[in-house]
């Protein structure tokens, strides 16, 4: 192997150094055509290519001993092929005579070539964010537009430019967040408002989210889709029967076929915190002046309440007399006049027709028809109610007197309704002879008001044998009588008629305490209230408890006074008025020879634990339960009147009273 090894002579040596040089300024020609060079690829006079002995040792051109060299050869490395020779290179082969061609042409191309200089791109300004105190100078400016006004959050941006603030859409999304700026209502929000809004029933309720009014419809439709599951399925009611209507005739006042039940609305499960809010909402649409939509809602709310609080409690009743105003209010009075005869059959079977809640149902129907100024409607109620009485008081169970249809009925028929009234005394001595007295009384006091708030002529003779029938009764009987006869449709007239009772209780040296009279008392401050008149509603109650005595003797009736003006006040939303009067209550019946001084003594302390909460508020200091105090203020009355007196006082408190609070509501 050693032996087929040769060294290469001098002059392949030379050939290989002079081709290479060649080839190495080829490619360098092209890679870089900065460098200058003849336009000729000829060789000039005399000229050659250096040969090896020419190259130093680093591979530089000798350029003194050519001078021709420096023209055109440029700086390079030539690899080192062993030992050099002084002999002249041979001439270069045809092919890198092609080549030398080549790289002159492309060389002469690439100098034609000119490059378009592209245009400079601006870079954008970026401006510092702005310093919080500016932020809180246009605080306020933005909560007004982007809350408020509702704009979007580009436009509130635009609009803010002008103000001279300027930042990027992020930057105004976290300052909008930090500052609790939201529209949206979140899922966990939507539980708490209808939680909120269901404790503060029946009370007018407004909800702000981030300093914005929410609407309450919406809250409604997130509720339902995020926590309700509906079973459509499920009505409320059990499905009624065909209807079957008939007129009542003249003489025969009552109804004794069911009535549909109310349009046939297909009633869904509803939980009672559901249907309280709903009836909020509608409350809402009737300020916002849709009747017809808060009559719907309004409906809906009342099958539900019926089924869960049956078709007597407080706010089945309430809300069915404010789907009928809202009926009404829309032009429906048929659909109004379908629930009130629903009401009506409701309590006919519950308690029957002669029953005080009854009779309270049916003259709250003769005072809306008088707001509808439907006179001739409410007198026929009314007399259809005593002839219901009259032909079937002893089994008047299921039987109901609906509102009559008839839109103008004869005048000879009231005529002689009228003059039947004033000569069937009997029928009142046979209905009072068979009743308790007591009973007997008030059941027709409340005829002869709804007689008297219909307008009915000819009542004086019934109240005057009613008188006569009493006369062994109490004076405040008698007087209650009197007062009913002269009550008229003015509720200013009738707070002088009771206001003139007070006086006459005065000059007769008769005690005010008496139940009637305190009772009076109560509503004649009511009725101030309604006429807007708060003053003096206010000095009637004081001016009623200096006659009762101080201090305040420790019975029934001075305790059931205070809780019921308690309770007054606190309906008509003088929360700081109402304490003061339950802590007297408290006070009187917790005293030693009080009718609670008898209670076990872990009542006594659950009593003394409220009195701490409330006396603090009273003397108009802020103790921390002072709002504990205020919540619980309904619980305690209510558990002080059933431990009070288990016969629900001798007081007669209107049930009007009585907002829907606390374990006894029903």
């Amino acid at each position: 192997m050693a032996g087929n090894c040769r060294r290469p002579t001098t002059h392949e040596a030379n050939a290989w150094a002079a081709a290479a040089t060649a080839y190495h300024s080829n490619h360098l020609h092209q890679a870089a055509p900065r460098i200058s060079r003849p336009q000729s690829n000829a060789l000039p006079p005399g000229g050659h290519l250096p040969g090896a002995a020419e190259v130093g040792y680093d591979g530089i051109v000798d350029s003194t001993r050519h001078p021709s060299a420096s023209s055109f050869a440029p700086s390079f490395h030539v690899p080192y092929f062993g030992r050099m020779s002084h002999s002249p290179p041979p001439s270069p082969p045809p092919s890198m005579q092609l080549g030398n061609a080549i790289s002159s042409s492309s060389s002469a191309s690439f100098q034609d070539l000119q490059v378009e200089k592209l245009p400079d791109k601006k870079i954008p300004v970026r401006r510092r964010a702005p310093p919080d105190a500016k932020w809180e100078q246009h605080k306020e400016t933005i909560h007004g537009l982007y809350i408020n006004d509702g704009l979007t959050l580009g436009k509130t941006m635009e609009v803010m430019k002008e103000y001279g603030l300027y930042a990027s859409r992020t930057v105004f999304a976290e300052k909008l967040s930090s500052w609790k700026f939201s529209k949206n209502v979140k899922k966990k929000d939507v539980y708490e408002i209808v939680q909120k809004i269901s404790q503060r029933d029946p009370q007018k309720t407004e909800v702000l989210k981030g300093g914005r009014k929410v609407i309450l419809g919406g809250i409604q439709k997130r509720y339902e889709r995020w926590y309700l599951s509906f079973n459509v399925n499920r009505y409320c009611f059990t499905e009624p029967s065909a209807p079957s209507a008939k007129t009542p005739a003249v003489d025969k006042g009552w109804q004794e076929t069911p009535i549909l039940e109310p349009l046939g609305i297909d009633s869904r499960s509803l939980t009672l915190v559901e249907l309280l809010c709903r009836r909020e909402a509608a409350r809402g649409l009737l300020e916002e002046g849709s009747p017809a939509d808060a009559a719907s809602s309004l409906l809906t709310v009342l099958c539900g309440l019926r089924c869960e609080l049956g078709p007597r409690h407080c706010l089945s009743l309430s809300t069915s007399y404010a789907a009928a105003d809202a009926y009404i209010q829309s032009g429906q009075d048929e659909k109004a006049f379908q629930i009130l005869d629903w009401v009506s059959k409701g309590h006919s079977e519950a308690v029957g027709l002669w029953s005080l809640d009854s009779l309270r149902h049916y003259l709250r129907v003769a005072e809306m028809l008088q707001g509808l100024h439907q006179p001739v409607r409410a007198k026929t109620l009314a007399f259809n109610l005593y002839h219901a009485i009259r032909d079937g008081w002893e089994s008047d169970c299921g039987k109901f007197i609906p509102v009559p249809r008839l839109a103008v009925p004869e005048k000879t028929s009231l005529q002689s309704h009228a003059g039947t009234l004033s000569l069937e005394i009997d029928i009142i001595d046979r209905v009072i002879s068979n009743s308790t007295q007591d009973t007997a009384l008030e059941q027709w006091t409340a005829i002869m008001r709804l007689w008297t708030v219909a307008g009915v002529p000819g009542i004086l003779p019934a109240v005057k044998r009613l008188m006569e029938l009493g006369s062994g009764e109490s004076p405040s009987h008698q007087e209650e009588l009197r007062l009913r006869a002269r009550l008229q449709n003015s509720q200013g007239r009738a707070a002088a008629s009771i206001r003139g009772s007070g006086k006459w209780a005065t000059l007769s040296n008769v005690s005010m305490a008496l139940p009637w009279h305190l009772s009076a008392a109560v509503e004649l401050a009511s009725l101030h209230f309604d006429c807007n008149n708060h003053d003096r509603g206010l000095r009637v109650l004081e001016w009623t408890a200096a006659h009762l005595g101080q201090p305040l003797e420790p019975t029934k009736t001075t305790i059931g006074y205070s809780l019921a003006t308690a309770c007054l006040l606190n309906e008509r939303f003088y929360i700081e008025e109402a304490l003061p009067w339950l802590e007297r209550a408290l006070a009187t019946s917790t005293r030693p020879n009080g009718p609670t001084s008898a209670l076990s003594p872990h009542i006594q302390d659950a009593l003394g634990r409220q009195r701490a909460l409330i006396k603090p508020h009273t003397l108009g200091q802020q103790p921390s339960g002072k709002s504990r105090g205020i919540f619980e203020f309904w619980d305690l009355s209510w558990e002080l009147l059933r431990l009070v007196d288990a016969d629900r006082f001798d007081l007669k408190i209107p049930t009007s009273m009585w907002r829907p609070h606390g374990p006894s509501s029903g």
